[in-house]
């Protein structure tokens, strides 16, 4: 994971995912972080969604795919290339 460094610097993360839940969750356990990043994604056909809220928010998980300014969200599509 790449994340708002200074520099070009990268983390391997691990991660958690409960697909039971709806939207589905997603917990990323950042090296040497006492937080997690909390976050919610959806597969869906060729294309995954992922939306978490930085680490240093007090505000919780997500609970819908969109963002905001201020919101310390970030949205993510993935979506995969057709041969």
């Amino acid at each position: 994971m790449k994340g708002n460094f200074n520099d070009e610097r990268e983390l391997e993360c691990s991660y958690k995912l409960d697909p039971k839940k709806a939207p589905k969750q997603l917990d990323v356990a950042p090296p040497n972080e006492r937080k997690l990043i909390l976050g919610i994604y959806e597969a869906n056909g060729d294309e995954l969604k992922i939306c978490m809220r930085h680490a240093s928010s007090s505000e919780g998980r997500p609970s819908e795919f969109a963002t905001k300014a201020g919101s310390q969200l970030v949205l993510i599509v993935f979506k995969k290339q057709k041969p």
